[in-house]
């Protein structure tokens, strides 16, 4: 009886739904909690043209994403709230590794176009949480990564 109750536990932990976060209800709650930010853009994978928009921050393999979004600055700036939702928690790493090969790139371009904005880029953190992968830039990041890590938790 008692290997059949632990069983249990350690089947329950082990498979499941995973949790799934309405990317707008999470774009909506990170962008309240990031402080003073420009207007800002929004493109999803709702959107026309989907896969080109998400190749604009992330060259993972769309097949492997669920969900995202990106809210981004209008004007140009280092401003930038990102999430990949991975279909397979596996993937979180490349999806990972996708955004923090977009922050070198965006560094690289403010570089030589709105140096101004460099420090903002090189100061981005990209964090995971389980089939969530976000990027932080240019935003009060202690908050916005608390909201994130509550909501995809």
């Amino acid at each position: 009886m008692l290997l059949t109750a632990a069983l249990a536990v350690a089947l329950a932990g082990c498979g499941g739904t995973a949790k799934t976060v309405p990317m707008a209800d999470l774009s909506k709650a990170m962008t309240a909690a990031a402080g003073s930010l420009p207007a800002m853009s929004h493109a999803t994978n709702a959107d026309d043209k989907a896969a080109d928009l998400f190749a604009y921050f992330s060259s993972l393999d769309y097949g492997k994403v669920e969900a995202w979004f990106i809210d981004y600055a209008s004007d140009g700036s280092a401003h930038e709230i990102a999430v990949i939702a991975v279909k397979d928690a596996a993937d979180a790493p490349a999806a990972q590794k996708s955004l923090q090969d977009h922050v070198a790139k965006r560094v690289s371009f403010y570089k030589s176009y709105a140096p101004d904005q460099t420090a903002i880029m090189e100061q981005a953190t990209v964090v995971v949480s389980g089939r969530y992968v976000a990027l932080l830039a240019g935003v009060d990041q202690a908050a916005v990564k608390d909201v994130f890590v509550r909501e995809v938790g």
